[in-house]
């Protein structure tokens, strides 16, 4: 059990890495209620993280998937606010596919 611990901390440390910077009152009204958004998504996997063990390892490996989309998620958003070049190569990308 001691590795499953030690696995969700680095992931979530993970997680807490890629989050967005604070907000910069100073960049606009968006970039406010985003952060805000994203504190409080980051709050509430936090929450789900305490208590995901006692879920099906099904469940674990969905909340695991889901995890990770929440940090491709933060890091597209941060993209698109401060590199936009690399969000429009990343969107280009997609749309090749």
């Amino acid at each position: 059990m001691s590795n499953d611990t030690s696995k969700e901390k680095n992931e979530e440390t993970s997680f807490e890495d890629l989050m967005p910077d604070p907000p910069n009152p100073l960049r606009g009204g968006s970039a406010v209620w985003c952060g805000v958004a994203f504190e409080e998504l980051a709050e509430a996997i936090k929450f789900i993280d305490l208590q995901i063990s006692v879920c099906t390892p099904e469940q674990q490996e969905v909340w695991g998937e889901f995890k990770q989309q929440v940090i491709k998620f933060f890091h597209n958003m941060k993209l698109a606010g401060y590199d936009k070049s690399e969000i429009r190569a990343e969107l280009a990308r997609r749309e090749a596919i």
